[in-house]
């Protein structure tokens, strides 16, 4: 194992169940199977799953979950039922349940590049390509700097990441010339200046030089750093919107609006400490600017948002994520040769 691991499942039959119930939150009979799997494995989190069902249905109050993983109350949707009603809006539960989408929330530390194997999970330092393979560049031959990998072996043992390929290795690659012309001058980006490379299992991986023009400013030297993969969940914060605007707001959130309010970032995850500066899937969100175009489109979804900080010296902007968007289409296929990416 090359990431530390926070999982709500602790086996893929699991996260097959967790899967289910993130897909549509609204239905109760999705908890109650899954409960019945639990109770036939003696696992204590099959009758706590059934009081809570029991107390959505009356109305009655959420059990106590009694030290249960914060990441598997998220994606079971307990939490987000907990702050419905704290803020008094248990009857509007489906409009938050439809906003509600899995994510893998990615903590960062920085570690030495000999620490992490090759093909492991990591942002920055050097990237792990086949043996031969030359430096990704943009259309223009600019060389592109590489943002992170990760061992989708380990992704997919994550609710949101079984979207992805169960194996191989995925890196992100990006134009970005910081003192010049931060990333290029077309709208989205440079031509060809935000690529996704998926690399077999199998292949022999060599760490990639970086080229010698791919200097400071054009992110040739972010530092190394470990992360840990958390199962999460991606909702609106019901403390941020009044009940009368409710499905307004929802719709806007939807587009990458983001909510008013002082948590308009704020998520549902591990020890819920929002917001998560980078994660796979989860919704599109301006939190410094809002563009007209942050979402490509309504066939588009987020592949990952990758904040600016410190630790892994990304940044954008006057500290924007950046959000790295993939055709629904496309992901389904496997197909990473049209991404794109966008700050915001």
């Amino acid at each position: 194992m090359t990431s530390r691991l926070d999982l709500a499942a602790r086996s893929p039959d699991e996260a097959a169940f967790l899967a289910s119930i993130v897909a549509d939150l609204s239905d109760d009979l999705r908890r109650l199977v899954y409960a019945d799997w639990l109770d036939e494995r003696d696992d204590p989190r099959g009758d706590y799953l059934r009081r809570f069902v029991q107390s959505v249905r009356s109305n009655s109050e959420v059990p106590d979950p009694d030290g249960l993983p914060a990441n598997w109350l998220a994606v079971t949707g307990v939490a987000l039922e907990a702050d419905l009603r704290l803020a008094g809006l248990t009857a509007r539960r489906s409009e938050y349940h439809t906003a509600a989408l899995p994510m893998v929330a990615l903590s960062v530390t920085m570690c030495h590049e000999g620490e992490i194997p090759p093909g492991g999970t990591k942002f920055g330092g050097r990237p792990d390509l086949p043996a031969g393979a030359e430096w990704p560049r943009a259309d223009d031959g600019s060389p592109l700097s590489f943002v992170a990998q990760f061992d989708l072996s380990e992704v997919a043992r994550t609710v949101a990441g079984r979207q992805l390929p169960p194996d191989g290795l995925l890196s992100f690659f990006l134009y970005n010339d910081y003192a010049n012309d931060e990333l290029g001058d077309t709208g989205r980006g440079t031509a060809g200046g935000a690529r996704v490379v998926h690399t077999d299992p199998g292949a022999g991986l060599s760490r990639l030089e970086a080229p010698d023009e791919l200097d400071a400013d054009r992110g040739g030297d972010r530092p190394v750093c470990r992360v840990t993969l958390s199962d999460a969940l991606d909702a609106p914060d019901p403390k941020d919107v009044a009940d009368k605007h409710m499905t307004e707001s929802i719709a806007a959130y939807q587009r990458g609006e983001g909510f008013p309010g002082p948590q308009r970032d704020a998520r549902f995850g591990p020890d819920r400490p929002g917001p998560f500066p980078h994660h796979l899937f989860g919704h599109t969100r301006g939190t410094v600017c809002v563009t007209e175009d942050i979402i490509p489109g309504p066939d588009w979804l987020l592949l990952a948002r990758f904040g600016s900080d410190d630790t892994t010296g990304l940044g954008w902007g006057d500290g924007h994520p950046l959000f790295w968007h993939i055709r629904a289409d496309d992901l389904r296929a496997r197909n990473f040769a049209r991404t794109t990416a966008v700050d915001g």
